[in-house]
């Protein structure tokens, strides 16, 4: 079954397009934009970059490894490093597909470059930082004016969440990362696609931040669970790039704008093509309180979160991605959702 997501014309006006955010984020908090700022050239640079980073040796790419516990969130994540569904409480993979990794990806990400500097391979002259790091420059100048935005669709003041997601050198830190990932074809698994049973590639889950911007693969296997439980596929549309709010937008919405569940499975393309996608995760900078905006309480909606400290909160989920006993932390942090 198909899912057409708005798709929205960041040229219309702007109260046509506050207007459409606000229907998508209410109904599940995914929408697809056109004539973004973010070239084409760029997203095509840092796929080729990944390509090159990941036909690396196994032992070239160990060396960047990701470390859960640094300051800033960068690095090397191998297969079967990240389990996406243990940061949700109640989701959960298919655990009938134990003979490969749960989360079936290999990924790698950079922090803010105005904030830290990056760890990059040597093979290449430097060529994947600079794809890396002018793309991360581009979409998150991109996601700062969706932000606001959103900021509009919801009610908040003027300016409040790009407020809150800026990030300065020597204050401010903040976990946005932009991350390039990899899934393998299964045939490297001696697998094959099965349209009645499809081999799952990330397990099912809800985002942890504010936005996510993908800039999908053109082949496919997103999906997104509708509130009857039904899964729908995300068709890819070109130079677009595929928007949707994460736990920590839903709790400044105070559950008015949907976090929705969504997974990566197979298709016809995966038996003998590797996937690649290029993502921003933004999230508040770590002094951020993120408490329901007051435009979002009401007698019928009283709070539904306390408040809390995005970076108290971004530690503990980090710890259920990548610890390697995160599963030991399912449904005990505090900020489970």
């Amino acid at each position: 079954m198909e899912f057409a997501p708005p798709v929205i014309d960041l040229d219309d006006e702007e109260s046509v397009t506050v207007s459409a955010i606000r229907r998508a984020c209410e109904l599940h908090g995914f929408f697809v934009v056109k004539n973004h700022a973010v070239g084409l050239e760029l997203v095509e640079n840092a796929r080729a970059a990944a390509r090159r980073f990941f036909a690396l040796p196994v032992e070239e790419k160990m060396k960047l490894r990701l470390d859960p516990k640094a300051t800033f969130l960068q690095g090397y994540a191998p297969l079967g490093a990240e389990a996406s569904d243990v940061a949700n409480l109640s989701l959960t993979g298919n655990d009938k597909k134990n003979v490969i990794p749960k989360d079936l990806m290999e990924s790698f990400q950079v922090a803010d470059p105005g904030l830290v500097t990056g760890r990059y391979p040597g093979h290449d002259d430097g060529a994947m930082r600079d794809a890396l790091e002018r793309i991360f420059a581009a979409t998150r100048d991109q996601g700062l004016a969706i932000l606001c935005l959103v900021g509009k669709a919801i009610g908040a003041p003027d300016g409040f969440f790009k407020d809150a997601h800026q990030g300065s050198p020597g204050k401010q830190k903040s976990r946005t990362v932009m991350r390039v990932t990899r899934y393998p074809s299964l045939s490297t698994f001696g697998l094959a696609h099965d349209d009645a049973d499809p081999v799952l590639r990330i397990g099912p889950h809800r985002d942890l931040g504010s936005i996510t911007l993908l800039f999908q693969s053109t082949l496919g296997g997103l999906q997104v669970q509708l509130e009857d439980g039904t899964w729908v596929n995300v068709p890819p549309v070109r130079d677009s790039i595929v928007v949707n709010l994460g736990n920590l937008m839903r709790r400044y919405c105070n559950k008015i704008f949907k976090s929705s569940i969504h997974r990566v499975i197979s298709n016809e393309h995966s038996d003998a093509n590797d996937r690649y996608s290029v993502i921003l995760f933004m999230n508040p900078d770590d002094r951020a309180t993120v408490a329901p905006i007051p435009q979002c309480v009401s007698e019928t909606n009283p709070p539904q979160y306390e408040d809390i400290n995005a970076g108290a909160y971004m530690d503990c989920k980090i710890t259920q991605l990548f610890d390697e006993n995160a599963k030991e932390f399912k449904g005990k942090c505090r900020y489970d959702d």
